[in-house]
């Protein structure tokens, strides 16, 4: 199953911004007492676009998002989808919008996927926008605002291990329980 996250772009996001929201969302997902530090790096080698700017834009190359100390990795990635609208007069007409993907790239793990919905949810958040999940893997909705989708998601009860605290919070998910991660690279 193919699972991507998408977030509207509204705004330049600083790459140390990121990496400070997405730890707060880490921290009140898996609820955690300690923030985890975050590292975003600009993956240069996947795509075309432009390092020098200290921000995640629809002009940047995809970054990546890490928990210090672990493998786990997602991709976050600025990306042009056209979408449609329907005249009053019937006919079609595109424009095209800004959105970040997320996905996993690293050490498919429960961890990798805690990781992933706290990428979403904190882009989300700074971004004025809703996490959308067609595939339901993390909800039960289609769209959801930051707040919705980390409620529908976190861990109640106080975790003092991280990785149990993922283990947890993964089987908990609508689909996660079934879908066993492969542990594997992405390709």
């Amino acid at each position: 199953m193919s699972v991507t996250l998408f977030v509207r772009q509204t705004r330049p996001i600083d790459l140390q911004e990121v990496a400070s929201e997405v730890g707060d969302a880490l921290q009140r997902l898996l609820n955690l007492p300690q923030k985890p530090v975050i590292t975003v790096i600009f993956d240069a080698d996947f795509r075309l676009g432009d390092t020098s700017l200290p921000n995640l834009s629809p002009a940047s190359c995809r970054v990546l998002c890490s928990i210090e100390g672990y493998p786990e990795q997602v991709a976050v990635m600025p990306l042009v989808i056209p979408h449609g609208t329907k005249g009053e007069d019937g006919k079609w007409s595109f424009v095209d919008c800004d959105f970040i993907s997320i996905r996993w790239q690293m050490h498919k793990s429960p961890l990798c996927f805690a990781l992933w919905a706290a990428a979403a949810s904190a882009l989300a958040k700074w971004m004025n926008s809703t996490v959308k999940d067609y595939a339901w893997f993390f909800t039960v909705s289609d769209e959801s605002t930051p707040t919705e989708f980390l409620n529908a998601v976190r861990l109640t009860q106080i975790q003092t291990e991280i990785r149990s605290a993922a283990e947890e919070f993964f089987n908990r998910l609508p689909m996660g329980g079934s879908a066993v991660p492969d542990r594997e690279s992405h390709p």
